[in-house]
């Protein structure tokens, strides 16, 4: 079934990408204690994953940082676990679920009330699987790119007059697969493949919304990249 086509093709591309960059192991470049210190940021997805291994690194370096993940349990343990571990207090959790555009817009409002800075905000959160969301569109398609959309757009202000100041989305080389159609947008694309190539668009998404906002920026001392993870 397409579970296993799914698996399949994502052990193919592990396999491709150890062959190809070989087993070398990633040496994170020394920084000072304090390089990040007075700096705030936002990590979505930040409870596990690559999002937990960024912001522990934002950590490190001194930064301010607020985990913005769906699951509190798990939201709270990843801060507490980094807090430990950094010995830097400024780790904290806060709630969004960016499956639901209230969520998002409840989670920004709620920020912007209770953080005066935001210099550096990470859209990582992402997920690969079927399912409609509660605002009518496909899941992947709205937690990959349309709930960072819009929370991207309620902290520009922020943002800007915190700037020099930074947006990075997760993207993926899977974009390259990605075929955005403007009258079906948001909705699941047929086929067998469709939670994959779901996947594939939402990517696409995160990199046209990249190269636009950075366009849109120019000029701000906002900048704008989306990063392939790997």
């Amino acid at each position: 079934g397409m579970g296993w086509a799914l698996l399949g093709a994502g052990l193919l591309l592990a396999l491709y990408t150890l062959l190809r960059h070989g087993l070398r192991p990633a040496v994170p470049p020394p920084r000072s204690p304090a390089a990040l210190r007075g700096r705030t940021a936002i990590v979505t997805g930040g409870s596990g994953g690559i999002g937990a291994a960024t912001a522990l690194e934002l950590a490190r370096g001194g930064a301010r940082v607020v985990l913005a993940a769906r699951d509190a349990l798990r939201g709270e343990a990843a801060a507490r676990r980094i807090r430990t571990e950094t010995g830097n207090p400024e780790v904290r959790f806060m709630q969004l679920d960016l499956a639901s555009l209230r969520s998002v817009r409840a989670f920004a409002s709620a920020f912007l009330r209770q953080e005066p800075h935001l210099h550096l905000l990470i859209n990582n959160a992402g997920v690969s699987a079927g399912g409609m969301t509660e605002d009518g569109f496909s899941l992947s398609f709205q937690v990959n790119h349309l709930g960072h959309f819009l929370l991207t757009q309620l902290l520009l202000e922020r943002l800007q007059s915190c700037a020099p100041s930074r947006v990075v989305i997760v993207a993926s080389r899977a974009h390259c697969a990605g075929r955005l159609h403007p009258d079906t947008l948001g909705r699941p694309p047929p086929g067998p493949l469709s939670a994959f190539q779901d996947y594939c668009d939402s990517k696409l998404a995160n990199m046209l919304h990249a190269r636009e906002l950075a366009t849109r920026l120019q000029g701000t001392q906002v900048t704008c990249y989306a990063v392939h993870p790997g």
